[in-house]
């Protein structure tokens, strides 16, 4: 189970781009820059508008919603201005999948943009919505809300917004078995202990919900480089059922080290890093020893440490340096990317911006479905007649693990690095 976790987990490493600076307003300076990203969301079925889609804005470096929501208008229209920096579009609306589908990252906007997004339908079946309000907290950071069924085992996730108000979408019905967990930095874990009802086509609302403050304990440790030089990464906390990050504890490292404080008792893993800074998380360590674990009870935890490794470095095509996605002129792009050390072979895979595999990757059961041979370092999308057409105008993200044959494996083989999310990502254009 510790190689599924492991494929999550490389799945899940983002990219970003520190926040410009910005200067205070007032007297005869000039206001802060800012950008402005909007475009419309539609169904990806017969391609109307979606009305009163929410949709976030994520900074990607922090993972948290630095503006409020927006609901889309008749005509799927939705807009943000907000400072410079890198974020990725999240949009959710009843009766229709998440888009990036959960544990996926997005794709990254950093420039003044137009961002469209199809949403595909759910499953058939029978669904609510959960609408709620905090308060009693640091609304700065945001919370995370989990929404649990116990008769089922599954999870629901979302983070609030600078006023504290979630919705989440597309809850199958239940009578009185629902609970909801929150943790937010700074703040006791609260759960929730009356029964919920979720009732077909209905928004249930619970307003104000309070947090307790407490100081909280720290959580620190080293980041050790496996074989590549030292430097910076960005460590954060997540939920260890979810796998979601507690907002707020994000941190850069100084010298090799990281401090978290004022966390709430709990276990969580620890995980790194979210910049494109040439690292991933080291995936032997985590197959060896599983995914680092910080369980916080009564005093502050020390030498909760981290391993990192070299990413795999992509050639062509990257994504350009302003954050934006290259173009490429053809349905059938050649991938290329740089030799790896000590790899046996590699596995390519190929995501729309909604983040489903259209090519490659691998299967349920962890078999590697499109698997260059260690001596291959390009290969042309759906070489094998297997992936799913491009299309005109479309954004793509790509990706590269390195694998090494290891017999004490039950696989056989074993993940010794990944290529950085968004180093990949391209744009469709036909001319």
């Amino acid at each position: 189970m510790a190689l599924a976790r492991l494929s999550t987990l490389s799945l899940t490493l983002l990219f970003a781009i520190s926040l410009a600076g910005c200067g205070s307003s007032g007297g005869s300076s000039p206001p802060p820059p800012t950008i402005t990203i909007s475009g419309t969301v539609s169904s990806a079925t017969d391609g109307l508008a979606i009305k009163s889609a929410q949709v976030r804005l994520v900074n990607i470096q922090t993972q948290q919603y630095e503006v409020d929501p927006v609901l889309t208008d008749a005509n799927g229209f939705y807009t943000f201005k907000v400072s410079p920096g890198s974020y990725e579009v999240r949009v959710a609306a009843q009766g229709h999948k998440p888009s990036p589908v959960d544990g996926i990252a997005g794709i990254p906007v950093s420039q003044t943009s137009t961002f469209d997004v199809a949403l595909r339908p759910i499953d058939p079946g029978v669904y609510g919505s959960l609408k709620m309000h905090l308060v009693g907290y640091n609304e700065s950071n945001g919370a995370l809300v989990i929404l649990n069924d116990p008769s089922t085992g599954d999870s629901y996730t979302g983070t609030t917004s600078n006023k504290g108000d979630l919705t989440m979408y597309n809850i199958p019905v239940a009578a009185g078995n629902y609970s909801i967990t929150i943790k937010a930095l700074g703040h006791e874990t609260y759960t929730y202990l009356a029964s919920i009802t979720i009732s077909d086509g209905v928004e249930t609302v619970i307003n104000n919900i309070t947090l307790t403050a407490i100081n909280g304990f720290s959580v620190s440790g080293a980041v050790t480089f496996l074989a590549v030089a030292n430097g910076e990464v960005d460590v954060s906390l997540t939920d260890k059922d979810t796998g979601a990050v507690i907002p707020g504890t994000n941190v850069t490292t100084v010298n090799a080290n990281y401090l978290i404080s004022s966390v709430a008792p709990g276990s969580y893993y620890i995980r790194a890093s979210f910049n494109v800074d040439g690292y991933v998380v080291d995936p032997d360590s985590i197959v060896k020893f599983g995914e680092p674990e910080a369980v916080v009870a009564a005093a502050d935890l020390t030498n909760q440490n981290i391993d990192v490794t070299g990413a795999v470095a992509l050639t062509s095509p990257v994504t350009n340096t302003d954050g934006t996605p290259v173009e490429v002129n053809s349905l059938t792009p050649t991938l290329s990317w740089q030799p790896y050390s000590s790899t046996s072979d590699y596995v390519v895979e190929v995501r729309d911006a909604n983040g489903d595999v259209v090519w490659g990757g691998f299967d349920a059961t962890l078999n590697k479905l499109v698997n260059p041979s260690a001596a291959t370092t390009s290969i042309v999308y759906s070489n094998d007649g297997l992936g799913l057409p491009l299309e005109n105008g479309k954004v793509y993200r790509w990706k590269v693990y390195a694998s090494k044959d290891d017999v004490k494996e039950a696989t056989g083989w074993k993940l010794i690095s990944a290529s950085e999310d968004a180093q990949g990502v391209f744009k469709v254009v036909i001319p």
